[in-house]
């Protein structure tokens, strides 16, 4: 139990802050590289002005996944530059109702969730 509130954290942030930035302009680089000094974050050490949106159960099923895919071009025309999303949604710590793809001993995530995520990123990636 210990291992899997240890890892659930760490999965959200490296998920939701370095692959699902994507910029305005188009950077043709193979990774990402984000950095924050003081309270201003870099994108490949260019000055990024994040303007987000917390689509937090975005992985819950297909469907919703499907929706924030269809809306990315039009959060972009609108200066959204940034998305977070979460493997277990905005409820943590709830499983009721199967909202935790994570297996009970924290090492591994439902591959269907996992394979939502992926969607996710390579569609900001496209953008």
């Amino acid at each position: 139990m210990l291992m899997r509130q240890f890892i659930k954290p760490h999965l959200v942030w490296l998920y939701s802050l370095l692959f699902l930035i994507w910029p305005v302009k188009i950077l043709y680089c193979a990774v990402n590289t984000v950095s924050v000094q003081g309270d201003r974050f870099f994108l490949h050490g260019e000055l990024f002005d994040m303007w987000g949106v917390r689509t937090a159960n975005a992985v819950k099923n297909q469907n919703t996944t499907d929706n924030l895919i269809g809306m990315l071009d039009d959060y972009k025309a609108h200066g959204i530059n940034t998305i977070t999303v979460f493997y277990q949604g905005s409820s943590g710590g709830n499983t009721e109702g199967g909202n935790d793809p994570f297996s009970p001993d924290g090492t591994s995530i439902d591959s269907a969730c996992h394979n939502r995520m992926v969607q996710i990123i390579n569609a900001c990636k496209e953008r």
